[in-house]
């Protein structure tokens, strides 16, 4: 053993000497006790994003039986290991109960409560991957069954860690974590709140069908708005002139951002793809819960190219770009031209132009339209900076995390 291989790369500063080496059944006391009297009805599950969270709420549904009198009674600030592997979590994952009382954990679980350790200390311990190491040496190769890592609760508790031998470090590391947590916690919640107004007000600010208005409108602006024909304001864009434009990025529909072409394909053998700029409208075909019958993306990205298979709407006059692009991407309106528009095909839906020009949309006044596209533009902008915001919380968390333990 190295000298520092037992003290931590960061830490506060106030602490110094080496962290201890015990086993989990040293620290903790192992909980067993069933549900036989019935003092709790909400069966539970693990989220690795929310910790302990009710299978109703997780589900939508309860997957545990009627009968939970023989599983597992889990109380307020006891521990529970899910020995289910995923991709991301390959040893399972081991989380606190906070958000209950109590609750009930099938009997596959593992439970533990600290007793001579800081419980805050256990929690972000196990939101860390160090203890892979010794799980990894109980679970041997071949063990997992139909997704369930097969370790006995012996062998789970005999697993060692190390902590700091100060109570108070333990404390402070514990409780910078719960401090992140709670950061993240609130900037989830207001990213999340903002995608909710954003969906409410997509569909109280465009009319529902067989409505000539909006039911929410901003102040100053009456009277119905304006039925014209899709194929007044678009014709077909059929430009394959790559003069100019960066052929080693073709534009993801999916996304509307940049794919960098790693395949060095030459400009002959990208002749058939689409040359697509600002304002262009795409269509694609592919069909979700979401998108039914395909969807249309108005591109505000840049020049760029497109695969052939994508139709491609070319503005044939001045348009709103901001207006245009949440116009045409709230599924509802374009419910009704797609149904009418499209046939299905081997891969994908296919847009039938002629019919796609005929179709008849109602849109505000230029003014009208300036201001819902900036409204929907300010929110979008709110929706990537909580994003941002969030990526780099939970990016400084896990370095912290890699180099605040051993």
């Amino acid at each position: 053993m190295t000298e520092k291989k037992n003290i931590p790369t960061i830490r506060f500063i106030e602490f110094d000497g080496k962290w201890e080496e015990k086993q989990l059944n040293t620290i903790v006391d192992r909980v067993t006790r069933k549900n036989e009297q019935m003092e709790s009805t909400l069966p539970l599950t693990i989220s690795a994003q929310y910790g302990l969270i009710a299978q109703n709420q997780f589900f939508n549904r309860q997957i545990a039986s009627k009968d939970v009198s023989e599983y597992f009674l889990i109380k307020k600030g006891e521990f529970a290991y899910n020995k289910s592997y995923s991709s991301e979590y390959p040893w399972g994952t081991i989380k606190r109960l906070d958000n209950y009382d109590s609750g009930v954990l099938s009997t596959l679980y593992i439970m533990f409560v600290p007793k001579n350790i800081d419980s805050d200390y256990i929690f972000t311990y196990y939101d860390t991957a160090y203890w892979y190491k010794e799980i990894s040496k109980i679970a041997a190769e071949g063990a997992r069954n139909h997704g369930l890592l097969n370790i006995a609760p012996v062998d789970f508790f005999n697993t060692f860690l190390f902590f700091p031998k100060s109570s108070k470090e333990q404390q402070n590391i514990g409780l910078l974590f719960q401090i992140f947590d709670s950061f993240i916690q609130n900037t989830q919640q207001k990213l999340d709140k903002t995608i909710a107004l954003k969906k409410t007000m997509l569909e109280r600010m465009f009319p529902k069908e067989e409505c000539t208005v909006p039911e929410l409108r901003f102040a100053g602006f009456i009277g119905d708005w304006e039925e014209i024909k899709l194929g007044d304001f678009f014709k077909k864009n059929e430009e394959r002139n790559l003069e100019g434009i960066p052929v080693d990025k073709t534009i993801s529909i999916a996304t509307m951002k940049y794919n960098i072409n790693g395949n060095g394909a030459s400009k002959e053998s990208l002749c058939a793809y689409k040359v697509i700029r600002i304002g262009d409208i795409a269509f694609e075909g592919h069909t979700n819960n979401e998108f039914r019958f395909g969807r249309f993306v108005l591109n505000d990205l840049g020049a760029g190219i497109m695969s052939p298979r994508f139709s491609v709407l070319r503005p044939k006059v001045s348009i709103n770009t901001c207006f245009w692009k949440y116009y045409i991407h709230f599924e509802p309106i374009m419910r009704s031209i797609l149904v009418d528009a499209t046939k299905a095909g081997t891969m994908m839906n296919e847009l039938v132009i002629t019919e796609v020009f005929e179709a008849k949309l109602l849109i505000p006044s230029e003014p009208e339209q300036e201001a819902i596209g900036t409204y929907f533009q300010n929110i979008d902008k709110l929706i990537s900076s909580y994003t941002q915001e969030l990526e780099k919380l939970k990016n400084l968390k896990k370095a912290l995390l890699e180099r605040m333990f051993v």
